[in-house]
């Protein structure tokens, strides 16, 4: 629970690629007032750095170390904080 916030809880939309998930994300977080956090953008992130850098899939250590260093921002967007700097 959060302790600032009791009264608000975290909804989590699991699906397969194209069934809509962030649309409808993003419309119960507008009707909810909550903010709508892409986590596959921050998971495309860190793919992206560990690419970068050459990083093995398969390090796990090594993809885990650069996660936790990294500083990945939740950036206002079009129609609200969605976007990831």
């Amino acid at each position: 629970m959060n302790e600032r916030y009791p009264h608000r809880i975290n909804i989590a939309i699991d699906g397969p690629a194209g069934a809509g998930k962030s649309t409808v994300a993003r419309l119960v977080a507008s009707e909810l007032q909550y903010v709508y956090v892409d986590t596959g953008a921050m998971y495309r992130a860190v793919t992206f750095v560990a690419q970068s850098r050459g990083l093995r899939l398969d390090d796990e250590d090594g993809l885990a170390s650069l996660a936790s260093g990294l500083d990945i921002s939740l950036l206002p967007g079009e129609g609200g904080p969605d976007r990831i700097g």
